[in-house]
């Protein structure tokens, strides 16, 4: 079911498993969807240093639980706002005269 799911995802389709249909997105939204982009990659970028200090280095050369844990609440809170903000402008699109 899993990989079901996966390949489903991979072809274009919504959470809610439907197909994607194509959407006009205003210039505000486009452009806070890319600075929640931008900001996603930064915190990845840290998380991923993180996790290969954890892996390759020692102990006194990573950070602790409380700033992993926070990156990691970061990158989903930034994640959310794309979400949102994405999900605002389809729904705006959806309900447009026309």
């Amino acid at each position: 079911m899993f990989f079901t799911f996966l390949d489903a995802i991979r072809r274009g389709e919504g959470e809610d498993g439907q197909p994607c249909t194509t959407q006009m997105l205003n210039a505000h939204t486009l452009a806070s969807l890319g600075r929640s982009l931008s900001a996603l990659t930064a915190v990845l970028d840290l998380l991923h240093a993180a996790e290969r200090a954890r892996v390759d280095g020692n102990t006194d050369e990573q950070i602790g639980d409380f700033h992993r844990n926070g990156l990691l609440l970061a990158a989903r809170q930034i994640a959310h706002a794309a979400l949102t903000g994405l999900g605002d402008a389809i729904t705006a699109v959806a309900n447009k005269p026309g």
